[in-house]
């Protein structure tokens, strides 16, 4: 019986041990981390591939619906939605024609115009609040940069120096970059897979093909003028992008 009590005060002694270490990490090493983070020297590259990053995010979403095109000229109307002809021929009988041969350029083409202006907004950003940390800066005003659309990525690279001191901090940038996880480039692959199959021969097997690629799902719809409609969407992500196909229609009465 007494051997039983002293194991019970044995018990109650670790846990009041513990109990206090867990008070102490709380009320000492949670308050040093904080104070830690909140003091923590400014990243600069970060804060950038961040605004970048977030641009580029927006910019994708909203091309995306629209074949990754912003302003398609020539397009259907289907759904609310602008979707454009990435293959078209206005003849009866006759097979589509491409009408973006080198597609993947073109989508990193229009994302580059899209984010022109953004990414300079981006940049003053960053030396906003650099001055506001009481920097001097430097900035080279370099606006080239290149947009490239890669397996499960779309990454931005930037070339650009900017420099800013205080006291007796120096730092000196060269380049920026920001990456993107998207599936906009798997995406376009499947899509020239099918402008492709509808050039050739008229048609593409969206059965088969998604029993083949299961990461993808692709749809079709067949309009009044001919016009297909191909919904290309990435199954992980849920993200789509639309486009319009027209060719080997037949007039009526045939």
């Amino acid at each position: 019986m007494i051997y039983k009590k002293a194991q019970v005060a044995v018990f109650v002694i670790f846990a009041i041990i513990i109990v206090s270490l867990v008070i102490v990490y709380f009320l000492f090493f949670q308050k040093q981390g904080t104070s830690i983070i909140s003091t923590g020297e400014f990243n600069a590259q970060e804060y950038v591939s961040q605004c970048v990053r977030d641009r580029l995010s927006e910019g994708v979403d909203k091309s995306l619906p629209q074949g990754g095109i912003f302003n398609p000229r020539d397009y259907r109307q289907y759904q609310g939605k602008k979707i454009p002809y990435l293959c078209k021929n206005i003849n009866y009988y006759d097979a589509c024609i491409n009408q973006y041969p080198r597609y993947i350029v073109t989508l990193q083409d229009e994302l580059h115009n899209y984010l022109g202006s953004r990414i300079d907004g981006c940049f003053n950003s960053l030396k906003a609040e650099l001055e506001k940390r009481k920097y001097s800066i430097k900035d080279d005003n370099n606006k080239n940069f290149e947009v490239v659309l890669e397996p499960d990525f779309v990454e931005v690279k930037m070339q650009r120096k900017i420099s800013f001191n205080k006291d007796a901090s120096s730092t000196s940038l060269d380049d920026f970059s920001s990456k993107l996880r998207s599936p906009l480039y798997d995406l376009s692959l499947v899509t020239q897979n099918v402008v492709s199959q509808e050039a050739r021969f008229c048609y593409f097997e969206t059965a088969g093909f998604n029993l083949l690629y299961p990461k993808t799902d692709v749809r079709r719809a067949t309009l009044s003028d001919y016009t297909r409609i191909y919904n290309i969407k990435d199954k992980a992500s849920g993200k789509q992008l639309n486009m319009a196909i027209r060719g080997c229609a037949i007039p009526a009465g045939f």
